[in-house]
């Protein structure tokens, strides 16, 4: 998953902003996760469309708290991300065979501290593989756009650079089987896509942890 970057410059008290942002299966199915073939079930439900509300209902308590940790994670130092903030996190949650949910967080992205060219994490690239060993569903997916920023002073003119932190176009792209979300740490708020784009509008995170 990736996120891209964005820069605003303030000129004395007036402030001029550009924000570049990328963002402007029906049945049930055989597929391959991490050399596992696993039965999917999918429906579409076009009389009751799915609400990012409708959605975070359905993610356990569990789950949350595993997304919770991916954002302290990305807001803390890693090996090259010193201060933290400058890198993604992420992971899945599974179906296991004996139908438990399961979080399986993944390895975090490489750091970027300059924020241009945004960030990167593979959700599937799990700290521990084997609990994957036993999947029968993916439930979802979820990573973290950095809250980062930097601040550069050249005479009276301030220059800011940060991650941009709704879905990507890539994030667009690479959406898959189950619920994806990315959790903006910046404004701590949560995004819930679909290859057709973002679903409804974004909720705070305090919501999204309500009742666990």
């Amino acid at each position: 998953m990736h996120t891209t970057g964005a820069v605003r410059s303030e000129r004395a008290i007036r402030e001029s902003s550009s924000r570049p942002d990328e963002r402007n299966g029906f049945g049930d199915r055989w597929v391959t996760i991490d050399g596992h073939h696993v039965l999917i079930h999918e429906s579409e439900a076009k009389a009751n469309p799915e609400t990012p509300r409708s959605l975070a209902a359905q993610i356990p308590c569990h789950i949350k708290a595993a997304i919770l940790d991916s954002i302290k994670a990305s807001n803390s130092p890693t090996v090259d991300d010193k201060q933290g903030g400058f890198h993604e996190e992420g992971g899945q949650w599974i179906v296991a065979a004996d139908g438990k949910i399961v979080p399986v967080p993944a390895k975090p992205g490489p750091a970027n501290p300059k924020t241009q060219g945004g960030a990167h994490v593979d959700p599937s690239d799990a700290i521990n593989p084997n609990l994957k060993e036993n999947i029968r569903d993916l439930g979802g997916t979820w990573h973290v756009h950095p809250a980062g920023t930097l601040h550069e002073d050249k005479g009276n003119v301030r220059t800011t650079k940060s991650f941009n932190q709704p879905p990507s176009d890539t994030d667009l792209k690479e959406a898959g089987l189950g619920i994806s979300l990315v959790i903006a740490a910046r404004n701590k708020t949560l995004y819930f896509y679909n290859k057709s784009g973002t679903i409804g509008a974004p909720i705070k995170l305090k919501e999204f942890l309500k009742g666990c």
